[in-house]
């Protein structure tokens, strides 16, 4: 065991949560993480085409508050975008390949969005119960249904709210 049993407590806490509610709390982690990276993204390309710093942080700060907002009111197309873009930026160096691969592979992360995310959360929080209660020392053949039962659980409750 690398982790003290307090640790474990906190991570089988956090499992479940993300397991059981996931999807709804995602809506807040989605507004941070657009505003994070529409900034970083006017930070980047302002400082690289005016090279001046005081603009740079100017529209970073805008884009900051902007993608605050987007990203809460359309969380579902700004992580749909978000995804695409890393994606697509793994896959190629070139702009023009990677801006029409982020919107085709967006749409398709957008329509698939409403199963495969909720599917997500609960098997991630599932796993994360697994792991917490098998270093705690609890057996597995224990272990594996009580998360089973806890993805299923999870993955209904995030499924009927219809993200």
């Amino acid at each position: 065991m690398n982790g003290s049993a307090v640790d474990y407590i906190i991570l089988a806490s956090l499992g479940a949560v993300v397991a059981i509610w996931g999807s709804q709390l995602y809506r807040i982690i989605s507004s941070i993480v657009f505003g994070a990276f529409s900034a970083y993204i006017l930070w980047k390309f302002s400082l690289q085409l005016w090279n001046s710093f005081a603009i740079s942080v100017a529209l970073m700060l805008l884009g900051l508050f902007i993608g605050l907002a987007v990203g809460f009111i359309v969380f579902r197309i700004a992580l749909s975008i978000i995804s695409a873009y890393i994606i697509a930026s793994i896959l190629t160096t070139n702009p023009i390949i990677i801006l029409a691969l982020t919107i085709v592979l967006a749409l398709i992360l957008y329509v698939l969005g409403r199963v495969f995310i909720p599917a997500l959360f609960a098997i991630t929080g599932a796993l994360m119960v697994y792991k917490a209660l098998v270093s705690l020392g609890l057996s597995i053949v224990i272990s594996i249904p009580i998360c089973i039962l806890l993805g299923v659980v999870g993955f209904y409750n995030q499924f009927k709210h219809w993200i």
